[in-house]
């Protein structure tokens, strides 16, 4: 019977022995990755607040009745109206690909909940 070592592939007769210089080479690799997947969740982040912020400079609480969302679909924004005076009262831009994005509301109707994929 021969022996296998712990550390041995067991499905490969040759497992791979990489030198040092490759190892750090593929752990170079994985931490550019690493940075540049954060730098992307930080500019989402950052997109995101300032939307946010935009939204939130002119909203104010209302009666839940007299506001709607227009899903902009081919645009990628949502705009909030008012049914009461047929006026806009903000826009949200930036949210990518709505084409298939759907509306759910809270219970009390105060918030909408808008899912894209």
């Amino acid at each position: 019977m021969k022996k296998t070592m712990p550390h041995q592939h067991l499905h490969s007769p040759h497992p791979q022995v990489l030198t040092k210089e490759a190892r750090l080479s593929q752990i170079n690799i994985l931490y550019k990755v690493f940075i540049l997947f954060l730098g992307f969740c930080l500019l989402f982040l950052a997109l995101f607040t300032l939307n946010t912020a935009q939204a939130e400079e002119t909203c104010q609480v209302r009666g839940t009745g007299d506001l709607g969302i227009i899903i902009e679909r081919a645009t990628g924004s949502i705009q909030v109206i008012n049914h009461s005076d047929n006026s806009s009262l903000f826009k949200i831009d930036g949210l990518g690909d709505l084409s298939h994005a759907s509306a759910v509301y809270s219970r009390d109707a105060r918030y909408a909940y808008i899912f894209g994929r």
